[in-house]
């Protein structure tokens, strides 16, 4: 089935094997995708490539009038068969390539967060890695995890949370299911949030081990293989444990995990969302004016990040007002622009009103 759309969680079963299979498939150093040269044949490519490992996948071009090996067979012969296989060439990781030995990327498709005022400034796309911040009590938690809850019922994203701060049950769930209840769904919150979503969290039995980014990464690549999914939020970058190399400083350290987590992205084609805390030194900001460069640790959170959200608290004690900042956006217009919004906290239900 190479239905286009959102894939309905009960019906994903054809990428079944990866999972069953996997102990067996990640030892295999050279994968050869060979699908039917149409359009659903593209998107279960992109699929199985995405799954499967970009870097050691390679892509075969059947002659032209030919749409497969059954196609290869009948027009030509058997032996056009493995000349098309011994000619596979590697999907591009990096380097230097000629136009002729691209495969057809995927464009990029920018989608709406859910919040429908904030459209005209911020469509989120993968892969791509966006930054959010703002001072304790902003709401940019909230605000996050309210915005994947739409990814998912309104797109069918699937999406990976890795909490070091918050409890999952029932904190980021109940946003979860408040988001859902929001958009009209109908189905049991629980089996909407076990079908769309997976967490990353560490085990209260292994204190003593080091939940770094390796670690983090490791866990979302298996959700990749094992669930499909298209975003990974973490929340928050300061609880992760850190583990810096000798004579590395934070600021070297923090530009080497979030180039891991952009390789992430690329490779797997993934939307990484990372909420971070300001510095203890832009407490004396006024919270609209807190910038991606208040983030604490590195500057590389503004200059690498494709999108950077600050959400800040304004009003008087006792309201429930958030203004929502886009501060950087990459590939403007297409994805957005910078500007702000304001979102009111519903104190019943405790998400933004959409």
């Amino acid at each position: 089935s190479h239905e286009s759309g959102p894939i309905d969680p009960e019906h994903d079963t054809k990428y079944e094997f990866i999972h069953r299979d996997w102990e067996k498939l990640k030892k295999i150093k050279r994968i050869v995708i060979a699908v039917d040269a149409d359009d659903p044949g593209k998107r279960l490519a992109e699929e199985l490539v995405r799954r499967l490992g970009r870097s050691r996948c390679s892509f075969v071009n059947f002659p032209e009038g030919c749409k497969d090996f059954n196609d290869l067979i009948r027009q030509i012969d058997l032996e056009a068969v493995e000349k098309v296989v011994s000619r596979a060439k590697p999907y591009p990781v990096s380097g230097v390539y000629k136009l002729e030995d691209l495969p057809d990327e995927p464009p990029i498709v920018p989608v709406s967060t859910g919040f429908g005022r904030l459209d005209e400034l911020i469509r989120v796309f993968y892969p791509a890695f966006m930054v959010v911040t703002g001072f304790a009590g902003s709401g940019k938690t909230t605000w996050t995890n309210q915005m994947v809850a739409n990814l998912a019922a309104l797109h069918g994203w699937k999406i990976a949370i890795a909490s070091f701060e918050m409890r999952i049950r029932p904190f980021v769930t109940d946003t979860l299911a408040a988001a859902y209840r929001d958009l009209g769904g109908r189905r049991d919150c629980d089996e909407w949030i076990n079908d769309n979503f997976v967490f990353i969290a560490p085990e209260p039995s292994e204190e003593n081990d080091e939940f770094d980014i390796d670690w983090l990464i490791d866990r979302a690549i298996t959700a990749v293989v094992r669930y499909g999914i298209r975003v990974l939020m973490i929340d928050p970058w300061n609880e992760i444990d850190h583990a810096q190399k000798s004579r590395e400083s934070l600021t070297e350290y923090t530009g080497r995990a979030i180039r891991a987590l952009k390789r992430f992205a690329r490779e797997f084609e993934v939307l990484v969302i990372v909420v971070a805390h300001p510095t203890k030194s832009a407490a004396n900001k006024a919270a609209e004016d807190v910038g991606l460069y208040d983030i604490s640790d590195s500057a590389h959170f503004a200059n690498k990040a494709d999108f950077g959200v600050v959400v800040a608290r304004i009003g008087e004690d006792g309201e429930c007002n958030s203004k929502v900042l886009i501060k950087k956006v990459r590939y403007q217009p297409l994805t957005g622009h910078k500007g702000e919004v304001i979102l009111t906290l519903n104190k019943t239900s405790r998400i933004f009103s959409q």
